[in-house]
């Protein structure tokens, strides 16, 4: 007899062994898989509000021009302005090509909105959206000094009417 001896080509320990390590592995792609769209998710959602809060910012930055009779004597009065907004542009809000946007006042349409952007709200199948919302002041009659410090000291001002800037950034 020439000593050749057969053994078994699959056993049962090996076929569960390697079942559980497809399982394994199957489980880490799908992990994997969701952490990176969810990172993606992330990283759009972030650039959206990033693009509006800087578009806001810009909006009240450029249309700062609420008149005062010490504006000499070093003050400067942030988040106040009388404009409309119509002069502003897409590009000067900063909002890059491939998006669009649509700015309000209180709730309604900003008269003669920012050129560039749209004239109605963002379309429902809009698939990432941002909201910037800033409350800036719209003074009722040229600031004076005391009652520019009276508004900062607490209630009873009268010289400023509180009004919303909303600027909305999508895809």
């Amino acid at each position: 007899m020439t000593g050749r001896t057969r053994g078994q080509m699959l056993s049962l320990d090996f076929l569960l062994a390697m079942a559980v390590i497809i399982l394994a592995v199957g489980v880490l792609l799908n992990h994997y898989d969701i952490l990176t769209t969810q990172g993606k998710e992330s990283r759009v959602k972030s650039e959206l509000n990033t693009i509006a809060q800087t578009a806001s910012q810009q909006a009240l930055e450029k249309n700062a021009d609420c008149a005062s009779d010490f504006s000499t004597q070093g003050y400067k009065i942030y988040g106040c302005t009388t404009s409309n907004f119509s002069s502003l542009t897409k590009n000067y809000l900063l909002v890059p090509e491939g998006f669009s946007c649509y700015v309000t006042l209180d709730g309604g349409a900003a008269a003669n909105g920012p050129g560039g952007c749209e004239s109605t709200d963002a379309p429902l199948d809009a698939k990432d959206v941002a909201v910037a919302e800033r409350k800036y002041l719209s003074p009722n009659t040229t600031l004076s000094k005391q009652d520019y410090e009276k508004c900062i000291t607490g209630p009873g001002c009268t010289a400023y009417t509180v009004k919303k800037l909303r600027v909305k950034i999508w895809r």
